[in-house]
């Protein structure tokens, strides 16, 4: 599968008024995903999943991994400086067919 997301660097998140490690930002999307569906796009940071701070792409990607499909988490970035918060619903992680062509 394509990479989902990729880590942004301390030099970035400084440049965007973040914490260091603070977060990771989306790269490719899964159209009719739970996060599509919600409104996540390409370019978007992920800075947190539930009440927790999202640290890096491996860590985003297990901590969604170790939830139960049909659990509900909030989501929480910037599209652009705009900030966000979702509800998102977990589901099995699709095969490579689902992928959005690129």
């Amino acid at each position: 599968m394509k990479r989902i997301c990729v880590n942004v660097t301390d030099e970035q998140a400084a440049q965007l008024g973040l914490d260091a490690g603070g977060g990771v930002a989306v790269v490719n999307i899964l159209v009719k995903s739970p996060a599509f569906e919600a409104g996540i796009r390409p370019g978007d940071l992920i800075t947190g999943l539930g009440s927790e701070p999202v640290r890096s792409a491996q860590d985003l990607v297990s901590r969604i991994s170790a939830l139960k499909p049909g659990s509900a988490v909030e989501l929480a970035g910037r599209h652009g400086l705009a900030p966000f918060k979702v509800q998102l619903r977990v589901i099995e992680r699709p095969t490579r067919e689902f992928q959005r062509p690129q």
